[in-house]
């Protein structure tokens, strides 16, 4: 199975989407500790796209993740990473619903983490990654295309 897309938002340029890599152990409140008034600026990087259910990066997304570093390095600043989760998990009641979405998402911040630190960008302060706090869709799920433009993880440069 491999990734939809991987679009960036510095450059105006497209990046096709990133196989496998190891579990981060992350605490579902990693950004807790996260102090945004460090920050002067918070841009969106890109947005790696998952198939139904999977944390997996293909090979272009992992070249996607290149740039990131590259970003990283010339604007000294953090990475956040944040891992969403369609809205729909067939016939589940509202508990299992949350706890089914917490883990995809959680599963797929930790995919893009542990590619980035894999890649050689720092752990610690300046990498930041969990699942989104909230459901955030960006489209709407009526239809199969929004669905799957929900599952996703977002990657943002605080300098």
């Amino acid at each position: 199975m491999s990734s939809a897309s991987a679009t960036t938002v510095i450059g105006g340029e497209s990046l096709v989407p990133p196989v496998s890599s190891p579990q981060v152990e992350a605490s579902p409140n990693a950004l807790a500790s996260y102090d945004a008034s460090a920050y002067r600026v918070s841009t969106h990087i890109t947005t790696i796209s998952f198939v139904r259910g999977s944390s997996r990066l293909t090979a272009s997304d992992r070249r996607a993740l290149d740039d990131v570093i590259k970003l990283r390095a010339d604007y000294n600043g953090a990475i956040r990473v944040i891992g969403h989760a369609s809205s729909r998990t067939q016939d589940l009641d509202p508990l299992r619903h949350k706890l089914a979405n917490f883990r995809v998402s959680l599963n797929r911040a930790n995919s893009v983490a542990a590619a980035l630190m894999s890649k050689g960008s720092p752990g610690g302060p300046s990498l930041r990654w969990c699942p989104s706090p909230t459901m955030s869709p960006l489209y709407y799920e009526v239809m199969p295309a929004g669905e799957s433009g929900n599952q996703r993880a977002e990657i943002y440069l605080d300098y």
